[in-house]
């Protein structure tokens, strides 16, 4: 077996200069490994808040407390909107922007919709809540993301 040892001093195996990279190289052309390299990541040291950037994360959290208890008042109405197979006993009318309208009193349908419509709040209000905890703790955001994507 034939091994080769690396001379720092000898010119021949030191033409590209005495860097770290070729360093490695030739330690994994020697041992057949292959040389991976990392991502550096650069810590610089947080900025103090100011008192606009707390008045700023105020004024977005009370925005996002006001739809956080819309979404959740309207997910309780869903809740308590009762069906029976009666089908006269509730109607769902939908009217567009040209104030075209369609009605249903199908149970079945209904039911659907509301399951869907409840479904839909509950992102929502997941969303919101999400975007709270990033608000007051954008650390804690940022790896939840990362474990997610993991």
């Amino acid at each position: 077996m034939d091994t080769k040892k690396i001379n720092p001093n000898n010119n021949a195996d030191n033409q590209k200069g005495n860097t770290a990279d070729n360093a490695a190289k030739a330690a994994a052309n020697i041992g057949g490994a292959k040389v991976i390299k990392l991502p550096t990541q650069v810590l610089t040291e947080p900025k103090a808040p100011t008192l606009q950037d707390f008045k700023d994360k105020a004024v977005t959290a009370f925005h996002l407390q006001q739809k956080h208890s819309e979404l959740t008042k309207k997910r309780r109405d869903l809740e308590e909107f009762a069906i029976t197979s009666d089908s006269q006993n509730a109607t769902i009318k939908v009217t567009d922007n040209n104030g075209k309208s369609f009605s249903s009193s199908n149970p079945k349908s209904m039911k659907r919709l509301i399951e869907y419509w409840k479904e839909e709040f509950t992102t929502a209000i997941e969303e919101v809540e999400n975007e709270l905890t990033a608000l007051f703790a954008p650390q804690t955001a940022e790896i939840q993301a990362l474990e997610k994507a993991a």
